[in-house]
């Protein structure tokens, strides 16, 4: 989903946007930056008061930050609140770029094609040496690299197209018309076959809304005339025949004149939720829904499961892969209450306190983690490979490898001759290593117990040892006399509740 931000509307409600869509059980987010707030800075407060698992920030405008401090920007809240973050490229506009920032507008395809060839570098863990046209960069290392990160490209006109499809892992649409999606996913194929390169994926953000209202239909007129006016956007409009509106446009002091000129057809289709979104049928590409929240108070939801207008049940029966505990407080004079989405859960106690069992289960006991090291130890060792036997979610993947290697049960290294967008492989350390009887004896519990459930489609696999070449079974035996350990013949001593 992506999180908007609507003109008019208070600066806090793009958190309780991100909190409703945790609650629905988006597992990914887009989170763009305007006139509010700092894009990392909001990512880090969305990843620390949701179980979102994917975040995406951008596009960033390639001519205000430069590569190292989106690098910078983007492992930080990856590190420091455990969520995956992909970034996304773009041009932005004229105004933001030049008038707000200081900055030349002049040069963005070229700009960035170097923004991310500098950017993977980095946050594959490279040290930067960066000459080109319009980036010079050379010494930065990123600290704690993000290698499963993926860059997304804003594209608007041939040119972008060009780039993107040459060099990014997806591309990004925003306030387009089929036809017009058909077009560019025909481009970017095209440029991508003409590279020898896999082509990218479409996503295309869509703006919906469940029984719209005449006050939503004038948030819409309100945002699309901001839109009418910057290059590439503008172009678009006066090709699907508003050229006249784009010249009113352009020609014009302030939107809020522009917005009773828009006419009714030049509104976004309404959708009742993400599931039912037909948008993008026209062509291979992702719709994602961009909700409207006209009339949408927070302060009004007494649960942190209540739906806001702009979402129905349809996108409700998804969970969440981690939860998280938010602080709930006062509302503010913005008109958004923290505590309707931020309900702290009940943390369990346990009488036995902080004992091994529990600091391994905090460490393993996830599902996801345990499969991935099953993996493991089946000779698995590259991400794709991981990703294709599991049918795991990519961002959930990308956090559980890399929280494996933060506790040291993993190791990632460099692997000669891989391409340049996932060449690392993940090894198993010793402590990892040593986890081998408790993988082995599940593997026997679950052979024994719960053999092919349901019926017929189970895998059944078991390990050969290697001294005698005969199949094997757990057996855990005492290191001092070798006799067969049981639950009926030890005790525990020592400290007990």
């Amino acid at each position: 989903m992506v999180l908007p931000y609507w003109l008019d509307r208070p600066d806090l409600e793009a958190l309780g946007i991100a909190h409703q869509a945790s609650a629905c059980g988006f597992e990914r987010l887009w989170l763009g930056e305007m006139a509010t707030f700092d894009v990392f800075a909001l990512a880090t407060a969305v990843a620390n008061s949701t179980s979102i698992p994917r975040l995406t920030v951008g596009p960033l405008a390639v001519g205000v930050r430069s590569p190292v401090a989106i690098a910078m920007g983007a492992a930080s809240v990856a590190t420091l609140t455990g969520t995956h973050v992909d970034v996304a490229l773009g041009a932005s506009s004229p105004h933001i770029v030049s008038d707000w920032h200081d900055r030349s507008w002049s040069g963005n395809p070229q700009r960035t094609r170097e923004s991310v060839a500098v950017l993977r570098e980095l946050l594959g863990g490279g040290r930067a040496a960066f000459s080109g046209r319009h980036i010079r960069t050379r010494g930065f290392r990123l600290r704690r690299p993000q290698p499963d990160s993926t860059i997304s490209v804003a594209a608007f006109g041939p040119r972008m197209t060009r780039v993107a499809a040459e060099t990014a892992d997806e591309v990004v649409l925003n306030l387009v018309a089929p036809e017009h999606i058909a077009q560019v996913r025909a481009s970017i194929d095209a440029f991508a076959e003409a590279r020898g390169l896999p082509a990218p994926r479409l996503a295309v953000w869509v703006t919906c809304s469940v029984e719209p209202r005449p006050d939503t239909y004038h948030q819409l007129a309100s945002q699309l005339a901001v839109y009418l006016r910057p290059p590439g956007y503008g172009e678009m409009f006066t090709e699907l025949g508003f050229g006249s509106l784009v010249r009113t446009a352009r020609s014009t002091a302030g939107r809020h004149t522009l917005v009773p000129e828009i006419p009714p057809s030049f509104r976004p289709p309404s959708a009742r939720s993400a599931r039912d979104l037909k948008y993008c049928d026209v062509s291979k590409a992702t719709s994602t829904p961009a909700p409207t929240t006209s009339g949408w108070c927070p302060r009004r939801r007494t649960t942190p499961t209540a739906r806001g207008p702009w979402l129905s049940s349809g996108n409700t029966s998804r969970t969440s892969s981690r939860g998280r505990s938010g602080r709930s407080g006062r509302p503010t004079e913005t008109g958004y209450d923290r505590s309707v989405t931020d309900t702290p859960e009940a943390q369990p106690t346990d009488s036995r306190g902080d004992d091994s069992v529990t600091r391994t289960l905090n460490l393993v006991g996830e599902r996801w983690t345990m499969l991935i090291l099953r993996e493991a130890f089946f000779g698995v060792h590259r991400y794709g490979q991981f990703a294709q036997n599991l049918g795991i979610p990519r961002p959930t993947l990308s956090n559980r490898l890399g929280k494996l290697v933060d506790v040291g049960l993993l190791i990632r290294e460099r692997y000669a001759g891989g391409p340049i967008r996932s060449d690392y492989e993940y090894r198993l350390t010793q402590a990892g290593l040593d986890l081998f009887p408790a993988i082995q004896i599940l593997m026997e519990w679950g052979n024994t117990y719960l053999p092919d459930e349901p019926a017929g489609s189970g895998s059944k696999v078991a390990w050969t040892h290697d001294v005698c070449g005969s199949p094997t079974h757990p057996r855990l035996t005492c290191d001092q006399c070798g006799e067969p350990v049981t639950a009926h013949n030890v005790h525990l001593t020592g400290d007990t509740p």
